[in-house]
């Protein structure tokens, strides 16, 4: 019958310790070495734990029920004391069986563990840490230990047999602490040590003396370890684990060159010679109206610094302090002793008004003395974010090394990110800079427009009444004036599938832009197949500004002023890193065959100069291109000629005005063989102007432009 029930003892527990996680046995195994300890030692259960949260525990841990209900019903300190087994160990027995079952290859596969073997082996004395960071780690992951462990820090308690358990407990003696803790020398010790002070939040480095039982009661690991200890597959270094809590992503779509000259160059090169030189108390406040872009100036100097960028802000909700600003300034602290050992480290301190800003009433402030302490020894240069500089006492804003007020970046900078965030939305260039002029649009908002707008599948007009609507929201929300409705003009939306081109395929073109950044494109044939459109659309898609010049934009009145015009022309392009578009090159680059002037050759090889040091992305439109020089139409990458619409074209576009057609209409337009988009423009702006749209008047108007480019008959005879 004994045997029996032991099997069943035997059952329960292993199902208890299977369906259990590595941190439940671990507690379990704590326990039972606990009750051995004070089994052996003959010392007093209820003068160390109470009873009543022992069972409580024990039930929450995976204890079945009937054996805590037996639990509850003996005598603890009479039942450990029992050598003999008799019919009511039953609890012991439950309890051995999981502490025997657990081994060290188990506890291998769990991450926390291996993680905190990883961390201990980083310290001067890898043996007491790994023991403590464990003690810590049971301690902030299990509530039932940490209750227990509680108990027996107890004030009422016997101190000297509590300090005698745990210790025993965890499997260390006073003396290794006091070894570790008390007589080294701190500088020697260095930051090794993760633990910090559950009152102060600080590193335990700092103890000229230690209490065993204050110690034990008040030290933890920072919360947000615990989460990085208890998932990681696998740390390798107490920087990983650092960098897993701390580290920032840099990735930002802006330059250097995205922000006025007068606030970043500075910023760079300050924090530059404090990295180089390992400068302590380094504090920048940059301010500014919310979604200006303080955060990506951030990023941006961390990029082209090479530093890797830590947010405290992001982190200081997770200490257990109730005052806000306590908490901040513990996590400041603690991340700059961290990091200390790790180079090239810039800390950002966002949001920091929760920092300075004083109601003790509302659970904020600290002491100034405090404050300034943390300004003038932070051990890596600091940034510090504020929307609301003048919460910020003068007292605080002297202890700054630099104090600077970011504003919106310049509008072609605004709308070049703006292009960039918004590719595959075919955004008109009209709407961006319509967007982009609102004052009280930051970039921000139109950012997570553009991201929430992406996830739908829209087409261009769609794309923009989503926005719109999107954008109105937290304008509307702001209590400011919403986007005034966008007049689109009267051209039709381009679409690269109603160009004719003949030679190259455009597209592919495009892609090749794209990736290489660079090219020379010339675009020949009639006047109105979309040669400036396509230019126009290719600087949208590949996120760069266009520069257009015209040959009367050029042309000087002068002899070598238009040598000057078209270097200046490139010049701009390069220094926008734009794409430059000249129109009717023909103007001015015909064949030097037929020049009787010397400054007539000047201006083509000028322009053969420019061409061939400019690596930017170059497109020329002419309709004339047998009247080029041949070395100049050489230089040109692609030569592609773009013709009138196919009748497959035609009718597509067609359609941009009225959905369906009738099968008269289909044949007349079949017939009109010489149309391009610049006629169906022609015949948009005239539906507009007259306000009529008809299948029958939008076909007049477009046999009207066909008729106006046929050749008249020449007359025969007299008549």
């Amino acid at each position: 019958m004994a045997i029996r029930k032991k099997t069943n003892i035997a059952k329960v527990a292993s199902k208890t310790y299977t369906s259990s996680t590595h941190e439940q046995s671990l507690v379990l195994c704590c326990i039972y070495k606990m009750l051995q300890q004070i089994q052996t030692h003959c010392l007093a259960l209820d003068d160390l734990v109470d009873e009543s949260i022992l069972v409580r525990n024990l039930a929450a841990l995976g204890m079945p029920r009937r054996f805590v209900s037996g639990l509850q019903k003996i005598d603890i300190p009479k039942f450990l004391r029992k050598t003999k087994n008799t019919k009511k160990d039953h609890q012991l027995k439950w309890l051995s069986y999981i502490v025997f079952e657990m081994s060290l290859s188990t506890l291998m596969a769990a991450n926390f563990y291996q993680n905190i073997r990883t961390l201990a082996k980083n310290t001067k004395y890898p043996r007491l840490y790994s023991r403590l960071y464990l003690f810590c780690y049971l301690k902030q992951v299990s509530e039932p230990f940490s209750q227990i462990v509680d108990e027996l820090n107890s004030d009422y308690g016997n101190n000297g047999d509590s300090k005698f358990v745990l210790l025993n407990i965890i499997g260390i003696s006073e003396s290794d602490i006091n070894k570790a803790l008390v007589e080294n020398d701190n500088s020697e010790q260095g930051s090794d040590s993760l633990l910090v002070n559950q009152d102060e939040s600080i590193h335990c480095q700092d103890y000229s003396c230690i209490n065993i039982r204050e110690f034990l009661a008040n030290i933890e690991l920072p919360q947000k370890f615990i989460s990085v200890i208890r998932k990681h597959p696998k740390l390798n270094s107490v920087e990983q684990l650092i960098r897993q809590c701390y580290q920032l992503n840099n990735q930002t779509e802006l330059t250097p060159k995205d922000f006025s000259a007068e606030q970043f160059i500075p910023l760079y090169q300050y924090l530059d010679n404090a990295i180089s030189f390992k400068e302590r108390g380094v504090n920048i406040l940059l301010h500014g109206d919310p979604g200006v872009g303080k955060t990506e100036l951030v990023k941006t100097l961390a990029n082209a610094l090479e530093c890797d960028l830590f947010d405290i802000s992001q982190n200081s909700n997770d200490d257990r302090h109730s005052n806000l600003s306590q908490s901040m300034a513990s996590e400041l602290l603690r991340t700059q002793v961290l990091c200390e050992q790790l180079d090239n480290i810039i800390l950002l301190v966002d949001e920091c008004d929760d920092f300075f800003y004083e109601s003790i009433s509302s659970g904020r402030g600290i002491r100034k003395h405090q404050i300034n302490q943390i300004l003038e020894h932070s051990i890596k240069p600091t940034i510090w974010i504020t929307n609301r500089p003048h919460s910020l006492e003068d007292a605080y804003v002297r202890r700054f090394d630099m104090v600077l007020e970011i504003t919106s970046p310049e509008p072609e900078s605004y709308e070049k990110k703006v292009r960039q965030l918004s590719k595959g939305l075919r955004l008109s260039s009209e709407y961006i800079t319509h967007i982009c002029c609102h004052d009280n649009l930051a970039i921000a908002h139109i950012e997570k427009a553009i991201k929430v707008t992406k996830t739908f599948e829209l087409t261009a007009n769609e794309a923009q009444e989503q926005m719109t609507m999107l954008l109105n929201g937290y304008l509307i929300a702001g209590d400011y004036t919403k986007l005034k409705e966008h007049q689109k003009n009267t051209q039709l939306d381009y679409d690269l599938s109603l160009t004719n081109c003949i030679g190259h395929d455009l597209k592919a073109v495009q892609k090749g832009i794209h990736r290489l950044g660079e090219c020379r494109v010339l675009l020949y044939g009639p006047p109105g197949t979309g040669k400036s459109a396509y230019a126009k659309n290719l600087a949208e898609e590949i996120g760069m500004p266009l520069i257009t010049k015209s040959a009367s934009a050029l042309l000087g009145k002068y002899v070598g002023d238009t040598e000057k015009n078209i270097a200046a022309a490139f010049e701009e392009a390069k220094a926008s890193n734009a794409v430059l578009l000249l129109d009717e090159v023909d103007s001015f680059l015909n064949s030097r065959e037929g020049h009787q002037q010397s400054w007539e050759s000047t201006m083509v090889n000028e322009m053969l100069t420019q061409m061939e040091s400019f690596e930017g992305v170059f497109i020329a439109t002419t309709n004339f291109n047998k009247k080029l020089d041949h070395a100049v139409a050489r230089r040109f990458d692609f030569k592609i000629k773009l013709d009138y619409l196919t009748t497959a074209q035609r009718l597509k576009m067609f359609k941009q005005f009225v959905p369906s057609l009738s099968n008269v209409i289909q044949v007349h337009l079949e017939k009109l063989n010489n149309l391009t988009p610049g006629d169906f423009l022609v015949a948009a702006r005239k539906c507009a102007l007259l306000g009529k749209l008809d299948e029958q008047v939008v076909l007049n108007y477009l046999q009207q432009e066909s008729a106006y480019k046929r050749p008249k008959t020449s007359s025969i005879g007299f008549l």
